[in-house]
């Protein structure tokens, strides 16, 4: 789909699929923004029935409106199956949808201007969150997978290692490319124990076999800082919901603790940190799914996923942020001995 194709009679057609008799009478584009998946703002002046319905001022249609739509096609149709089957049954501070639909090429969601509740987006710079910050987060966390904890329809979505295996493992872990990330500066914390791409590769698939045990549920799958965003009196959110797993829940915790926060203020709250999101999932109904033993111990082992952040190449990411992070998880790595807890 191209941006001249987004024309008052589709957007019309697209709302008229959840809110019949409802008619754009005008509109306008506003903002482009251009990523792995693109967002045009829409502004937008309704007949009566969406008068009545208060549908808002502007929203955002994302999904392939430029030239790498292709190579990111399933992207696009992860979020859009996301919004259409997933997003209705979670309870949570996540942008609301309008419109989500999908086919073979392509995946379009028509999804709320968080600008117009006065949200604040965080700068994917690297720069850490602090410890009463991530209590926040977590809490959405525990929030999300609570929602759908042990649900029959999670074996319908993909496990952590069929989303990474292959797909992003065969950049990241090609031998001559990790061997040059490994003397830059993103790599001078990585354990000498990660230092063979090959052991690197067999402790994912060890964590891969661990997370496929035990009780499942949907996961964010990317909830790094870039993916948040804060309502005016605090409260996070999460966007981006492209790399969504089912899988055991430490996966959202681990990647946004050791990811955000600095070293020291990991080191000195994680253990905190951890328990205070499993009284969250209790709180919210969910049985004790894991002794703390057991908990500390498949929380340390999920590292080796935010390990491979210092192998991303600068054309995904900006440098800053794969320093930030390859430097924050190497450092977890060895605080956590990684090689032995994972057997590699």
């Amino acid at each position: 789909m191209r941006v001249e194709e987004v024309t008052v009679d589709w957007v019309t057609q697209a709302l008229q699929q959840r809110y019949p008799g409802v008619e754009v009478t005008r509109m306008e584009h506003g903002r482009f923004v251009a990523g792995t998946g693109s967002k045009l703002q829409l502004k937008l002046s309704y007949n009566a029935e969406g008068e009545r319905l208060g549908l808002p001022p502007s929203m955002f249609l994302k999904g392939g409106l430029d030239w790498h739509s292709v190579a990111f096609k399933a992207s696009y149709q992860a979020e859009a199956i996301f919004f259409e089957a997933w997003r209705p049954r979670i309870e949570a501070n996540l942008p609301r949808g309008y419109f989500a639909a999908h086919n073979d090429d392509q995946g379009l969601v028509l999804m709320e201007d968080l600008t117009l509740r006065a949200c604040r987006f965080t700068s994917f710079s690297g720069a850490p969150l602090t410890a009463d910050i991530a209590e926040k987060v977590l809490k959405l966390q525990a929030r999300i997978h609570a929602a759908l904890w042990e649900d029959p329809a999670l074996p319908s979505l993909r496990s952590l290692g069929e989303r990474v295996d292959h797909k992003f493992t065969d950049i990241l872990l090609e031998p001559a490319h990790y061997a040059r990330c490994l003397k830059e500066r993103r790599g001078s914390t990585i354990p000498a124990a990660f230092h063979d791409e090959k052991r690197t590769m067999a402790a994912l698939k060890a964590n891969w076999a661990l997370v496929d045990t035990g009780p499942q549920t949907f996961c964010h799958g990317d909830p790094h800082i870039g993916n948040m965003f804060f309502d005016p009196d605090g409260a996070p959110g999460y966007l981006d919901f492209q790399a969504y797993v089912r899988c055991t829940a430490l996966h959202d915790v681990n990647y946004m603790i050791v990811g955000s926060l600095e070293p020291s203020e990991r080191r000195a709250h994680e253990r905190d940190l951890l328990a205070l999101y499993l009284a969250e999932l209790r709180a919210l109904g969910v049985p004790d799914p894991w002794d703390p033993d057991e908990a500390w111990g498949r929380y340390r082992r999920h590292t080796i996923h935010g390990l491979t952040w210092f192998t991303v190449p600068p054309e995904m990411q900006p440098i800053e942020v794969v320093e930030a992070h390859g430097l924050r998880f190497g450092e977890a790595a060895g605080d956590y001995d990684l090689a032995g807890l994972l057997g590699v």
